[in-house]
């Protein structure tokens, strides 16, 4: 009996110091895992202020005034409510003109009935022709004589050789009873006039 109590004794001994020497061994590898993240995090902590450092020197310092970000705040973001043209109290208390101004003049002179030159236009089915081909009036050069619209290309042809009006058979002269009428244009590059005004070669 006195073995087995001592058998049991030596062995309880053995598993307690082995018990503890494995808790020494786990307290030491926790000291370890602290000593290493925290020296991991300083690292990483010293590079990120390095880099955002370095980004702050590299930074564009503006040197512009409050007034001039103003400006340019209200050329790029012009639909802002505070951007937009505020009401004119004065207009509303002008009265209109009795007579209205004369386009040609800029608006400096009124509108005067002997300015106006009646033009006859010739239709069909809702769209303007010329008085003499009957073609169908679009994008043409279009012209005036003594009201008889028409397309340029037939006045240059049948009228000004003679400078005899198709229509009306009368004489007419090209300064006084010929006018030269807006040309209509549309979506294509080619239905009107297109000049470059410069010309930047490329590397192509």
């Amino acid at each position: 009996y006195k073995e087995a109590c001592a058998k049991y004794e030596a062995a309880r001994v053995a598993d307690e110091e082995k018990r503890r020497s494995e808790e020494v061994i786990e307290q030491q590898q926790a000291i370890e895992v602290f000593h290493q993240t925290n020296t991991a995090a300083a690292r990483n902590s010293t590079e990120t202020h390095a880099a955002a450092f370095a980004n702050n020197l590299k930074r564009k310092v503006s040197t512009e005034t409050k007034q001039e970000g103003r400006k340019v705040l209200q050329r790029t973001s012009f639909w802002l409510s505070e951007f937009q043209p505020k009401h004119d109290k004065s207009y509303a208390s002008m009265e209109p003109p009795q007579r209205p101004a004369s386009p040609m003049s800029g608006g400096h002179s009124n509108l005067k009935l002997k300015d106006l030159t009646p033009l006859t236009m010739h239709r069909d089915h809702k769209k303007c022709i010329c008085a003499v081909s009957e073609k169908v009036i679009t994008t043409q050069a279009v012209v005036a004589v003594r009201g008889a619209v028409m397309l340029q290309d037939v006045y240059e042809k049948l009228a000004k050789p003679d400078l005899i009006c198709p229509i009306t058979g009368k004489k007419f002269k090209p300064e006084k009873h010929v006018l030269q009428l807006q040309k209509a244009a549309s979506g294509f590059a080619a239905s009107g006039q297109v000049t470059a005004k410069l010309y930047r070669p490329t590397m192509t």
